[in-house]
C-alpha cells in the first residue's frame, strides 16, 4: 500500500516545540512519531526551512534537529496543474481522526 504523502508547513514544524501551546505540541509530536516510524512520507519545502530560520533560539536549533533526525527530502518546487489531485490540508489532530475513521 502506498504511503500518504504529507507536506509539512512551518506551523506544524514550529509546533513540535511549542511549550506555550501544549495541545498543539502533543498533536504534532504524535504525528511526528508516526512519520519517523514510516507510516507517512513527509516533505518540507525550501520556503518552510527559510521561514524556520527566523525562529529565535533555542527553537531554531530544536526544530532543525527534528528535521535532520528525519533526513527530510526538501521539495524544490511544487507545481499545481490538472495532473495532480487537489491538496487536502489537515492539522495533526484532524489527520489522526481521519486515520481512525478508515
Amino acid at each position: 500500500m502506498r504511503k500518504l504523502k504529507l507536506y509539512l508547513d512551518t506551523s506544524f514544524i514550529s509546533h513540535l516545540y511549542q511549550p506555550d501551546a501544549p495541545d498543539k505540541m502533543a498533536d504534532s509530536s504524535a504525528l511526528w512519531n508516526d512519520i519517523l516510524s514510516g507510516e507517512y512520507e513527509a516533505l518540507v519545502s525550501e520556503v518552510t526551512t527559510a521561514e524556520l530560520e527566523d525562529a529565535p533560539e533555542p527553537k531554531l536549533s530544536i526544530v532543525f534537529d527534528y528535521l535532520s533526525e528525519a533526513g527530510f527530502e526538501v521539495v524544490r518546487e511544487i507545481i499545481v496543474s490538472g495532473h495532480y489531485k487537489p491538496i487536502d490540508i489537515y492539522s495533526p489532530a484532524m489527520l489522526k481522526k481521519e486515520d481512525q475513521n478508515d
